[in-house]
């Protein structure tokens, strides 16, 4: 079994995600509070696994990076501690909001997501349908965003990620993203120009980055 985790940002569309080149490793869903899941799976006797993490997803694997038996890790946008970047205050905002109009709050996250207005205009007639709509889903997603805190973790030598930071990201700082790559004692890093959704805005660049480090060439891309 050759399975890719793929540790999801809060409130886009698991379509999104088709775009990420991961070869012949099938893609597969972990959302917070569901991180055991993915160790348990990778410690079967054919795993051969690989973690995909972007934004939210991050803070999520982060917490089982030092137990899972995964070979590659790939951090996009990454933050260990989502509170650095944003207040409190605005993400308890959009927890009350999402009980009035869900559909609102997304559709504003999403705008966010983008450096120039007419790629969000553009994700949002490709992916507009496609948007989340448990709404005790997303509550408990931005709660997990308030509440939990990785920054303090020690990680393995062993783990050697490949970083991909946003240049203009407004959601998680580029420097807080660079904190936590500051984690790891050996890492990659690389620094792309585009918004927070750096899958999307520059699918093309992050494939290369992707594909050269899953599979082992010395310059990726």
């Amino acid at each position: 079994m050759k399975a890719a985790f793929i540790f999801p940002g809060w409130g886009m569309p698991r379509k999104m995600y088709e775009v990420l080149d991961t070869g012949d490793y099938e893609k597969v869903f972990i959302d917070p509070g569901n991180e055991k899941y993915a160790v348990r799976m990778a410690e079967q006797e054919d795993a051969e696994t690989i973690i995909i993490a972007w934004s939210m997803g991050t803070l999520s694997c982060a917490a089982i990076l030092n137990e899972i038996n995964t070979r590659k890790v790939v951090l996009i946008s990454p933050t260990l501690k989502f509170t650095n970047s944003q207040p409190e205050t605005a993400v308890k905002k959009m927890i009350r909001d999402l009980s009035k109009d869900s559909g609102a709050v997304l559709r504003y996250f999403a705008e966010l997501n983008f450096n120039e207005k007419k790629n969000a205009v553009k994700f949002l007639r490709e992916y507009g349908e496609e948007l989340p709509d448990d709404v005790e889903r997303l509550k408990f997603g931005l709660d997990y965003l308030i509440t939990a805190d990785n920054s303090e973790l020690v990680f393995n030598e062993n783990i050697e990620p490949l970083v991909i930071i946003a240049a203009e990201d407004e959601i998680i700082r580029t420097s807080d993203s660079q904190n936590a790559a500051d984690k790891f004692r050996k890492k990659s890093v690389h620094i792309l120009k585009g918004g927070h959704n750096i899958i999307y805005e520059n699918t093309s660049e992050v494939n290369k980055l992707l594909r050269g480090y899953i599979d082992d060439r010395e310059k990726q891309g």
